[in-house]
């Protein structure tokens, strides 16, 4: 459930977007 597979409109950090990925798997 996370929008994070679609293209962001705008390209966002990959260390952030990790972060965030880690943040909603954990």
């Amino acid at each position: 459930m996370a929008p994070y597979s679609i293209p962001y409109p705008f390209m966002p950090d990959l260390d952030q977007l990790e972060k965030m990925n880690q943040d909603l798997t954990k």
